[in-house]
């Protein structure tokens, strides 16, 4: 069988750097201002705070995600607790996926292009630290060596099983693209045996204990409002320019502006013509629909929400099967016309998509961790007794910091979130005072509370031996605006 050798032309190869250094110089500086937000800094405070691998494990029994991520921050962690450090891992990694899908993606160049440049790949898989894009890179790497010589399909099997240690998404695609291969290959018993052992790998580490509480039940009853959301997921997916302001972060037009009587007939119809352009590539058009059918089922049984970083998974699909239906070693079997002339209009809205979203990420802060925790130490605050309301609401301040936090409500020291209690159930305001202004007595020392979004305000700044000190500007992310308390160990 043909190696994958691909001669590129000098101009060719001028653009895809030119492309590189636009991708990397623009998502550094946007890492830079970026103000990390809960779940990128969880899983940075898994790794740093475990002492252990074992350690590791156990603490991150109750994320509902493999641990190839946390595995690798685990390491970067034992050379420094800096969380930037973090970010120029996945810089790293956003740049490995973006060179992949320019010089090895069968696609003419300004597709490639646009691609890389796209919101998916360029901001939410780059800019923001998660385990997505180590996901898209493995996943892409695996598709490179799919039609090469025979050792080499056992390296995209190993690269697929790797993959599913990412998420449970990401398990998704690369169990059925591992079928596909197995089934072209004569069901060779040796990619059998890796694609399953990334699978129950995965499996065991996605399955929660009894005690979680986030993603823990499945929805199994008919919503009809649940449904149409999920319905309406692969146009949102395929079209993701945000809404303008400083909640742009997983919202689209799309949502806002289509009522939902147009959107699922709208996004059937999208999937249904893209199936149609992938009707000469069984392969492709098989591993498009069962990836997208079972995307759409777990959104409904366990994923609520439109949720960008998840959406983009089903435009990964989409990408996916275009790339396995022009595949250099099926160039008969390339999709016909109607194809490539819709994927043109949704490239080219993903590249305004991640301007937008570069535009409005350096307007507006993600989160207001970030400046709390200059703030403290700005003003050497940061030695105080430091108290939050619960893990979820202040576990990114004990990220920047480096130090743990008292959470009232869990009755616990630490940094990470441990979810193992309701992160909606609403708190009562006074309760979170009486025990921040307990905390600060029996320390016989003024503490700091920090609470996020807070509705009652007036109720803190009235009670006996509260003061503001610092409020944090709106943030994308809405629960993660932050006010600053200093509580007075006595009243006097």
């Amino acid at each position: 069988m043909p190696k994958t050798t691909i001669t590129r032309p000098r101009t060719e190869v001028a653009v895809i750097c030119a492309t590189m250094v636009i991708f990397c110089m623009v998502a550094a500086a946007a890492m830079r201002d970026h103000a990390m937000w809960r779940d990128e800094l969880q899983a940075w405070c898994l790794a740093r705070d475990s002492n252990s691998f074992l350690m590791l494990i156990r603490n991150a029994r109750h994320e509902g995600h493999p641990l190839l991520w946390h595995t690798l921050l685990f390491g970067l962690t034992r050379a420094t607790t800096r969380p930037e450090a973090m970010q120029a891992l996945h810089l790293a990694i956003g740049a490995a996926s973006a060179w992949i899908l320019l010089k090895y993606a069968p696609f003419p160049l300004a597709y490639r292009v646009a691609m890389v440049l796209g919101y998916y790949w360029w901001f939410e898989y780059t800019v923001i630290s998660r385990n997505y894009g180590i996901a898209m890179l493995l996943i892409s790497a695996a598709l490179v060596v799919r039609h090469t010589m025979r050792p080499r399909i056992l390296l995209a099997c190993w690269l697929l099983a790797l993959a599913m240690q990412t998420h449970l998404l990401a398990a998704i695609i690369a169990a059925v693209l591992g079928v596909i291969i197995i089934v072209e290959h004569a069901l060779d018993w040796r990619a059998v045996g890796i694609v399953l052992f990334g699978l129950i790998l995965s499996a065991l580490q996605i399955v929660p204990p009894s005690d979680q509480t986030i993603y823990a039940n499945n929805f199994t009853t008919l919503d009809t409002d649940r449904l149409v959301s999920v319905l309406s997921r692969p146009l949102e997916a395929y079209f993701p320019f945000p809404t303008l302001g400083v909640h742009f972060w997983n919202t689209t037009f799309v949502e806002k502006c289509l009522p939902a009587q147009l959107t699922v007939p709208f996004s059937l119809a999208v999937v249904v013509l893209f199936a149609i352009g992938l009707r000469r590539c069984r392969t492709a058009l098989a591993f498009y629909l069962i990836s997208t059918i079972a995307l759409e089922w777990i959104f409904y049984v366990k994923i609520s929400g439109p949720y960008a970083r998840y959406s983009g998974f089903l435009f990964a699909v989409l990408i996916y099967a275009y790339w396995m239906a022009r595949d250099r070693n099926n160039v008969e079997r390339s999709p016909t016309r109607p194809m490539p002339l819709l994927l043109s209009a949704i490239l080219i809205l993903q590249v305004l998509a991640s301007g937008a979203a570069f535009w409005l990420s350096g307007r507006y802060p993600f989160s207001g961790a970030k400046a709390v925790a200059n703030y403290l130490e700005r003003n050497h605050l940061q030695d105080y007794p430091l108290c939050g309301a619960r893990s979820p609401n202040t576990s990114p301040i004990a990220g920047y910091l480096n130090r743990r936090l008292y959470y009232l409500v869990d009755r616990r020291h630490g940094t990470f979130i441990v979810w193992n209690s309701d992160p909606q159930e609403k708190l009562n305001e006074q309760t979170v005072i009486d025990s921040a202004r307990a905390a600060a007595r029996s320390l016989h020392h003024d503490a700091i509370l920090i609470r996020s979004h807070v509705q009652g305000e007036a109720a803190y700044s009235q009670a006996e031996g509260f003061k503001l000190l610092y409020s944090s500007p709106p943030s994308t992310v809405p629960d993660e605006q932050f006010y600053v308390y200093l509580v007075r160990s006595s009243s006097t």
